[in-house]
């Protein structure tokens, strides 16, 4: 489970967005949902915020977590210009890694082994 991290929105817009892919964590009760710059993680048992992560650049298109529930994944961009994954360790916060430099936006990572 995310331990002090951000509960500040990256971006808070005027109206509602659109969620383009959600993850459960397979081992907290742990839902990680695509925003506008941002993944927001909910507990599923208080139904309260957990944390926010900042997407790097452009929009989170597809969340996945890592079998141990450790990490997530998130791959995204802006669609016909720029796309990449990045991964977080879910606990701090920290973004530990950054695949990709694709031209277009990405649509589908997991870190599935």
């Amino acid at each position: 489970m995310p331990e002090h991290l951000n509960l500040e929105p990256a971006v808070v817009a005027g109206r509602g967005t659109v969620v383009n892919d959600m993850a459960c964590s397979p081992w907290a009760p742990l839902l990680a949902v695509t925003g506008q710059k941002q993944i927001v993680l909910y507990n599923t048992d208080t139904l309260r915020l957990a944390a926010i992560l900042p997407f790097p650049r452009g929009f989170p298109e597809t969340v996945s977590f890592h079998p141990t529930g450790r990490y997530l994944m998130a791959g995204g961009g802006l669609a016909g210009k720029s796309g990449a994954a990045y991964t977080w360790d879910v606990k701090t916060g920290k973004l530990v890694m950054e695949n990709g430099k694709e031209f277009d936006s990405v649509l589908a990572a997991s870190l599935r082994l």
